[in-house]
């Protein structure tokens, strides 16, 4: 087994193996947000699992402040604001047929502060699920294989908090599929952003957050048309790559 491989088997299983007390945490009868579990704190597990196995823990920790790679990227970098547009969407078709919704119950200093927090969470998700663990599985089975094989593990690691938060199984169903599409697009966007991690930890961010401000503290939010409407775009624009960057590297 090559050195690549054995650290990304170490990186995955130090990270399930640090989750497991969060999950245990998640069990408390309290909630960080509306439907968010205690074990929503183990965010900080991938970047914890990904400097525990890294061989360069200050080249890894660089890339959090890689944001000039923007530059040249625009058209790309606009992808980060699609989970507040496709929120806008669901919010639009909920009131064409008919729901009653809620009006905005979130104080206007919540969003800044919530963002700032979902920032913090995302770099170190973004820390292990992309700067570590991408580039082995990319070169490995190519870039939209390993979006959708990180997607998967992504998916899976969020089980238990999505069964703590209350969700229906119909709800997790959704969610699921959503994760995976959403991590197909981050993908899409780091591959066309020069590799630029900030892109990713920017989306990620956001998509928390649009997901908790629609319209009440996230209680309406609906996964199934936000999954529905994802997927829609990430296939538009996996149908738009150039097909090298969907290949080995």
């Amino acid at each position: 087994m090559r050195s690549g491989e054995r650290r990304v088997g170490a990186f995955l299983a130090l990270g399930f193996a640090l989750t497991l007390p969060f999950y245990l945490l998640g069990a408390a009868p309290v909630q960080i947000l509306p439907g968010l579990p205690l074990s929503a704190l183990m965010a900080v597990v991938p970047a914890a699992a990904a400097l525990a196995v890294a061989q360069d823990r200050r080249a890894l920790l660089r890339r959090l402040g890689d944001g000039a790679r923007l530059r040249g990227h625009w058209r790309a970098a606009a992808a980060i604001l699609l989970m507040p547009a496709i929120a806008m969407m669901v919010y639009a078709l909920h009131r064409l047929a008919g729901d009653r919704l809620p009006q905005m119950q979130v104080p206007i200093w919540a969003p800044p502060l919530m963002l700032a927090v979902f920032v913090a969470s995302a770099a170190a998700e973004e820390l292990g699920w992309t700067a570590f663990l991408l580039r082995p599985l990319e070169t490995r089975w190519g870039a939209l294989a390993a979006a959708l094989a990180i997607g998967a593990v992504w998916a899976v690691w969020h089980l238990i908090p999505f069964v703590q938060g209350g969700r229906s199984a119909d709800w997790i169903a959704w969610q699921c599929a959503k994760t995976v599409a959403m991590r197909v697009v981050m993908v899409w966007l780091y591959v066309n952003t020069g590799r630029c991690l900030f892109a990713v930890v920017l989306f990620h961010a956001l998509d928390n957050l649009s997901s908790f401000l629609f319209p009440a503290w996230g209680s309406h939010y609906d996964p199934r048309l936000t999954a529905i409407l994802l997927i829609l775009a990430g296939l538009a624009l996996v149908q738009r790559s150039d097909p090298r960057t969907l290949q080995r590297r």
